[in-house]
């Protein structure tokens, strides 16, 4: 379940987590004096949980909390369950609050809850939360692979960065996406070689199918380098694991297009439309294969749409910049919001609106937002009460 859809949710977390509820337990009960029943069904709701099984685990936990299970330890799992199924507004405060009590480290948790405050660019809340976990955890890449986000959306120094993820590295050789994020530097401080040394590394690596966006670096890597015969190959692999990767399929097809092939570039290129039509780059390279082929005036109008999309990420890029300085203010979440949904974006705008609402629980355009969220997704109860509360 990539995003949990539960009908009821806000009654199952007000159980779990005592929200108007009246609780029935002590919050220091000892583990000898539960009951058979608390405990089973609180082991049956974490086995759910580590499988992802998120409806299952919230039924479960409910009934550990009905025959008396310490609310702190249901409080993480609401919390994690919450973050998993894309309610990170919900989840924030659980997570904060477990975090606050915990004696020792809580990995889980603290991944967790700094991916909710990166994402809402609460960068000051973070920064103690990763260090903690980092040094808790010294041979543990992920905390410095979130540190390393963290700059990224600070628009700091590529070096910073790039020194960032190699410590990652260091700690585990193993993790994937510190190995992406380092390569990836590297790529942008226009150290290709050393990209690919790295996109190597992390394809050695992989157990299962290779990650795309390996594929994609490598692909990448050998045609900066002039290799274009093993770029074909690896972006035609890339472009074939995901088919919505608009940088994959434009260099793709930009070979294909070099090498005399303009109707194979175009049925490439047009995936990759099809998949993100608001991507500006792909819409370029739509526009020089169409001329190639021929066809001015659709070639022509394809460029108008690439302008008008750059000067409209533009904009977004704009708000992102005022957020990082800004994470608090419901205007600009909200217009983050719109922007997101109005780009076929709804997961991370409905995020971004539901930020919004919980610091102005009246903010029409947010509301609005979330009223076009669930309604698309036939939620038509939650979408009537948001279209009232935008005045709509």
């Amino acid at each position: 379940m990539s995003r949990m859809r539960i009908i009821g949710i806000a009654a199952l977390l007000a159980a779990l987590v005592g929200g108007g509820i009246a609780l029935t337990w002590n919050r220091e009960r000892s583990e000898s004096t539960l009951s058979a029943k608390a405990r089973e069904r609180f082991e049956a709701g974490r086995l759910a949980y580590s499988r992802k099984q998120l409806q299952e685990a919230l039924s479960a936990f409910d009934e550990a909390r009905a025959a008396g299970y310490p609310e702190s330890d249901l409080e993480r799992y609401a919390g994690l369950i919450l973050a998993e199924g894309g309610h990170a507004a919900e989840a924030e405060p659980l997570l904060s609050g477990v975090l606050a009590r915990s004696r020792d480290s809580d990995a889980e948790v603290a991944e967790s809850l700094s991916k909710i405050l990166i994402a809402r660019y609460a960068i000051a809340e973070a920064i103690p939360i990763l260090e903690r976990w980092a040094r808790d955890a010294p041979r543990d890449a992920r905390p410095l692979t979130l540190l390393a986000e963290m700059r990224i959306r600070q628009a700091a120094d590529p070096a910073t960065i790039l020194a960032t993820y190699q410590s990652a590295v260091d700690r585990d050789p193993t993790s994937l996406p510190a190995r992406i994020g380092l390569a990836e530097q590297h790529h942008i401080l226009g150290d290709e070689r050393s990209a690919l040394r790295e996109f190597e590394a992390a394809l050695k690596s992989s157990r299962e199918a290779p990650d795309p966006s390996v594929l994609l670096g490598m692909g990448r890597a050998h045609q900066v380098l002039g290799d274009e015969s093993r770029a074909l190959e690896f972006l035609e692999r890339a472009v074939a694991a995901d088919g919505t990767s608009s940088e994959a399929a434009t260099r793709l097809a930009t070979i294909l297009l070099r090498r005399g092939d303009p109707p194979r570039a175009l049925a490439v290129i047009d995936r990759a439309v099809q998949a993100d039509p608001f991507d500006p780059e792909s819409r370029y390279a739509r526009g020089m294969i169409l001329a190639r082929l021929g066809r001015t005036d659709e070639s022509r109008s394809e460029n108008e749409t690439m302008r008008r999309l750059r000067d409209d990420r533009e904009k977004f890029n704009k708000i992102q910049a005022e957020l990082s300085s800004r994470p608090e203010d419901p205007d600009l979440t909200a217009s983050a919001a719109r922007w997101l949904i109005d780009h076929g974006r709804s997961e991370e705008a409905a995020e971004w609106a539901r930020l919004s609402v919980r610091i102005r629980p009246s903010h029409p355009i947010a509301n609005a937002v979330l009223a076009e969220f669930h309604g698309a997704r036939g939620e038509v109860g939650l979408a009537n009460s948001y279209r009232l509360r935008a005045g709509k």
